[in-house]
């Protein structure tokens, strides 16, 4: 109302067909000006693309406050959000009627909201999640053990078991860390914190997202301290066995001190404040500053150390620099002492970036190959929200959509890429390495370790040795992740079908190693076996080094591998991979 009864002044406001012009030439603008400014930076500082990319992410979600780890959330919220979890995987992950056991998905769907009867918080909610996420038998839809709230705990004095769960694919048994007294020798496990051992193991496995029993008998001791947990149990923990002779014995454990976890999809650091060292069975990361998922060393037999032992336990984002430059170094060495063989151990690596392992692939054989014969990529809301979630105010501005291969795709649109396309080589790598090379391989090689073990074994670029994989060859991956709307729990979702290497679609399985180890149990088996197996090759090195290395042609933006289908396998970005539990 205006008080004064004058007619209000009138503003010079322009049209609002104007306005949008101006704005949109003013966004073009900025997005033009940063590129500029990406450009000088990357050009004036020396800095690869990769480290580009780091720069421009940043942590998606907020960090969660105490009152939100005390909040009790009503029934009906929960069943919300376990609607909203299903939904988040209809509408992201193509086909996935074809890919997941969605009928079982929905099913446990449903059980698990008629479970909820009470208010919970979100400690016990996350062990409800595992067991939806886990319904769809896919390795890539996971929930993220909510961090802040375990940490709360551990911090609290909270303790995890002093022994290891192991399930040996009909029984479940426990094994004492290091430290710890020896069992009973023959003793079997009757029950833990009085659950009986069948139900415990029951629930555990029914908390492990899986694609193969392999994987999941895997993941199973990292996944029994966090559902332990889910499940509300506490130390001391009651152990019932009965030995070998048929008697019960009794233990009260105290259990050891719970780890810190990183945040969900917490930024890799740099500094010494980063955190990040894998905490083994805990399924945590522990305080420690971030080191190389790589180490090399000189193995051999009786008649000397002249093989090179590379072991990579992940192709995480963020590593590509440094992967690139390692390999720079790991040939010389093989160069300098003519090394008579290469064994590269995967069995331990969860994947990250595809492109990390098609580097090193062709830098030891000449074989054409593609990464995969298709990617079917789907946009969704879902995912556009992640990613826009995920980088800097000023790469947001960018045509990120463009850059990433999906610039024209529709709003739930799926389509091809790469479909079909044939095997070539990469013209910018070159072979660094002439002797035999042995890929190790068993059920902790998933993700984009586990696509590089099918280059690998498709077109015989490396022996393959070991257990078979972890992951069928074709499945689905490349995650986004969001949160649950009330909870605030975060969960993970599929949005590309991975065709494997060899274009057949009918192949259900996990990679198949050239040579099997069955009694391979991550240790130094499969090393002796693929040592025997590189020695009967007895090939000479043929060193053909080129002066330009892999830093500098990475630096160069020249390390894309043109047979992938853009992007990882695994998660899209530039943090800890959290592994699947």
């Amino acid at each position: 109302m205006n008080t004064d009864n004058k007619a209000p002044e009138r503003s010079s406001s322009p049209s609002p067909s104007r306005s949008r012009r101006r704005r949109r030439r003013t966004i073009l603008i900025s997005a033009a000006m940063a590129l500029l400014g990406v450009t000088m930076l990357a050009s004036c500082s020396g800095c690869s693309l990769s480290d580009l990319r780091s720069a421009a992410m940043r942590e998606p979600f907020p960090a969660t406050d105490d009152a939100a780890i005390a909040k009790l959330h009503d029934p009906e919220a929960l069943r919300a959000d376990l609607d909203h979890f299903h939904a988040l995987q209809l509408e992201a992950t193509p086909d996935i009627e074809k890919h997941t056991r969605l009928d079982h998905a929905t099913a446990t769907l449903e059980r698990l909201k008629a479970s909820i009867d009470r208010p919970l918080d979100r400690r016990s909610f996350s062990a409800i999640v595992d067991q939806l996420a886990a319904s769809y038998g896919a390795g890539h839809i996971y929930t993220l053990t909510p961090a802040a709230d375990w940490n709360a705990w551990a911090a609290g004095g909270g303790r995890v078991p002093s022994y290891r769960f192991v399930d040996d694919g009909s029984t479940l048994s426990i094994r004492p860390r290091d430290g710890v007294a020896p069992l009973p020798e023959g003793s079997t496990l009757v029950s833990f914190a009085g659950i009986d051992a069948g139900e415990l193991r029951t629930r555990v496995r029914a908390a492990v997202s899986a694609e193969t029993e392999a994987f999941l008998q895997q993941n199973f001791p990292g996944t029994a301290p966090i559902a332990l947990w889910g499940m509300g149990l506490e130390a001391p923990y009651d152990i019932v066995l009965r030995d070998s002779t048929g008697a019960i014995v009794e233990i009260k454990d105290a259990g050891i001190p719970a780890q810190r976890k990183r945040r969900p999809l917490e930024r890799i650091a740099e500094d010494k404040a980063a955190v990040g060292q894998d905490a083994g069975d805990q399924g945590s990361a522990t305080g420690k500053p971030e080191t190389d998922p790589w180490s090399f060393r000189w193995v051999g037999d009786a008649s000397g150390e002249d093989i090179g032992l590379l072991t990579w336990d992940s192709m995480r984002s963020g590593t590509e620099a440094a992967w690139a430059k390692e390999l720079d170094r790991v040939f010389a060495e093989l160069e300098s002492r003519k090394a008579r063989g290469l064994i590269v151990d995967i069995r331990a690596n969860g994947g990250g970036n595809s492109q990390n392992g098609a580097l090193l692939l062709e830098s030891v054989s000449d074989n054409p190959y593609r990464g995969a014969s298709g990617k079917l990529w789907k946009r969704s809301k879902p995912y556009d929200a992640f990613m826009e979630a995920s980088f800097e105010w000023w790469a947001r501005i960018l045509p990120w959509r463009s850059f990433m291969g999906i610039g024209d795709l529709e709003l739930g649109e799926a389509r091809w890429f790469g479909k079909d396309v044939p095997p070539s080589n990469d013209p910018d790598i070159k072979r660094r390495f002439g002797g035999p090379v042995a890929l190790l391989v068993g059920p902790g090689t998933f993700s984009s370790a586990n696509m590089t073990a099918d280059m690998a074994k498709s077109y015989k670029m490396a022996l393959v040795v070991g257990r078979p994989t972890g992951a069928p060859v074709n499945s689905i991956g490349e995650c986004g992740y969001a949160q649950l709307p009330n909870s605030g729990l975060i969960v993970s979702f599929c949005t590309a079908y991975f065709l494997g290497a060899a274009g057949d679609p009918e192949h259900g399985g996990p990679v198949e190693p050239d040579i099997l180890v069955p009694d391979d149990d991550g240790g130094a088996r499969a090393i002796e076996v693929a040592i025997k197996a590189l020695r009967e090759r007895n090939a000479t090195p043929r060193q053909d080094a080129r002066s330009t290395s892999f830093r500098h042609r990475f630096d160069q933006g020249l390390c894309s591998t043109r047979q992938a289908p853009s992007g990882s396998h695994g998660p899209n970005r530039p943090v800890m991979d959290p592994s699947p539990r």
